[in-house]
């Protein structure tokens, strides 16, 4: 039992903490798509999808949408307050928002890592030069210069 309770604490070490925050909002919605109005959970789930973009980027867009889907058909079901093409045309909005927003994220993260390897390999090569190098604004004051430049 003492293992198990390790092995616990390991598991629960490593799980990311927004994870659980979306697991929670949607057991959450899932519980409240009983109670409240189709277009309010909707909305609520619309919130679902937008976070998941973010963080995860298309993996989680797509998997948001499809949770929220699931969500707005429970509560199609349970309350009986919408029709079934506001179904239809709800969970063509869900994947159009959490593939295009996922799509954007993963391109704007690979774009600021392509832009950080290239950062860091010219500040290499700036630092490694055996030829003084100046950085000069347009009033004459030096910037930055390399190792080399120090030399002089």
């Amino acid at each position: 039992m003492l293992n198990f309770v390790g092995n616990m604490k390991v598991f629960i070490g490593k799980i990311d903490k927004v994870f659980i925050l979306f697991v929670f909002y949607s057991i959450t919605l899932l519980f409240l798509a009983k109670i409240i109005p189709t277009v309010f959970i909707a909305i609520l789930a619309l919130f679902l999808i937008i976070g998941s973009a973010l963080y995860w980027g298309l993996v989680g867009g797509i998997a948001s949408a499809i949770l929220a889907t699931f969500i707005n058909i429970v509560s199609f079901y349970a309350t009986k307050q919408a029709t079934v093409y506001s179904l239809i045309v709800g969970s063509i909005a869900y994947f159009t928002i959490g593939i295009l927003l996922g799509r954007f994220i993963n391109l704007f993260r690979s774009q600021r890592a392509e832009l950080q390897e290239s950062e860091s390999r010219y500040r290499n090569l700036f630092e490694k030069a055996n030829d003084a190098i100046f950085i000069i604004d347009s009033k004459g004051k030096i910037q930055d210069c390399n190792p080399a430049a120090c030399n002089y």
